[in-house]
């Protein structure tokens, strides 16, 4: 994790710092989550499908799966669906600079 966050950070020069995470094949365990905290990565991504919970913790966030050929209507439609589910998401803490 440390290392592949120094390569993106040394290889584009336009990132000033990687933030996020996506674990590989949407696998994590406790371990992964340590590894995260430690590197000061802000979001780790799982691919659970559905809206995250931003209540828990920024680095188990879920996502909405799209599949070639979704359109944005249908990704409207997938939202709609799903926000009854978690009603109280907020906007993830814009981090200091």
């Amino acid at each position: 994790i440390n290392d592949s966050k120094r390569d993106l950070e040394k290889w584009f020069s336009i990132v000033e710092w990687v933030r996020a995470f996506v674990y590989p094949g949407g696998f994590y365990d406790a371990q992964s989550l340590d590894a995260l905290r430690a590197s000061s990565h802000m979001y780790g991504f799982n691919t659970h499908h559905g809206l995250s919970d931003l209540t828990k913790s920024h680095l188990e966030l879920n996502r909405i799966n799209m599949l070639p050929g979704t359109t944005p209507e249908k990704l409207e439609t997938i939202i709609r669906h799903l926000e009854p589910i978690s009603q109280q998401n907020t906007a993830p803490p814009v981090p200091s600079l």
